[in-house]
């Protein structure tokens, strides 16, 4: 494990070469920054300021195709620090255009600010060059962007595990009414809370007198079963209860 981990290190460090243009991208809601430096960490150009749009996409990869122009660099290593959901839209577009994206721990930008210019100070502009430097001391690592299909699984586990904490919490809630509201409920399970309703309901009664037979028809079958079996099972006597039971409530 320890050995397949220092090869794909020494993979990644030998990934940056004085051909690589390695450029940090401090990620916001609507305006990113993004600095540009080579593999020693001299800075190349200037920043580039632009919007989470397409118009500013363009603009950032058009400034990256001029400094590779201008500093013969041959390829493009861009990192950021993942903030939220808003680097999705600048990871699917720099996929579009085959550059490599990687990511860095907002930790570990948050720890090594203070190396940048000795002051524990945070802005956008400073944080780009941070995050520049961590990606070319290869302290990094690379996401996994699933698309199509598997994008969409992904979105639906995702869903069905929000739906099922959920339906726990208000399995929970009803349980946790049950027993405070009906004293009945106490000493029964929830999951024969229905039966023991119908059982109540259709006592010293016939069906068609409280009932009506095209009401029972109308309803969907589980229902009916629930019914039949409440009218056909055996009534069982109710718990008989002391004033000392009720005292303790």
């Amino acid at each position: 494990m320890k050995y397949k981990q220092s090869k794909k290190q020494n993979q990644r460090i030998t990934r940056i070469s004085d051909k690589t243009l390695v450029v940090g991208a401090d990620i916001a809601k609507e305006t990113h920054v993004a600095r540009a430096i080579d593999y020693r960490g001299i800075e190349l150009g200037k920043d580039c300021v632009f919007s989470n749009t397409r118009t500013g996409l363009e603009q950032l990869v058009q400034w990256m195709k001029e400094l590779q122009q201008e500093h013969a660099k041959s390829d493009v290593l861009f990192g950021i620090g993942p903030t939220g959901h808003y680097w999705f839209t600048l990871a699917a577009y720099l996929g579009q255009q085959g550059i490599s994206l990687v990511i860095v721990n907002p930790h570990h930008v948050h720890k090594s600010k203070e190396l940048e210019d000795n002051s524990p100070t945070k802005s956008d502009y400073k944080d780009a060059k941070v995050i520049a430097d961590l990606v070319r001391n290869v302290k990094y690592s690379e996401p996994k962007l699933l698309t199509n299909l598997h994008a969409d699984l992904r979105i639906l586990m995702n869903l069905r595990e929000k739906i099922m904490v959920n339906l726990g919490q208000v399995t929970k809630t009803n349980a946790e009414l049950a027993g405070s509201l009906f004293l009945l409920f106490r000493f029964i399970q929830l999951s024969s809370l229905v039966g023991y309703c119908f059982f109540g309901f259709f006592n010293n009664v016939t069906t068609k007198e409280v009932f009506p037979i095209e009401l029972f028809a109308s309803i969907s079958p589980p229902c009916n079963l629930t019914i039949l079996l409440a009218i056909a099972s055996p009534r069982p006597d109710p718990p008989v209860y002391s004033e000392r039971d009720f005292s303790t409530l």
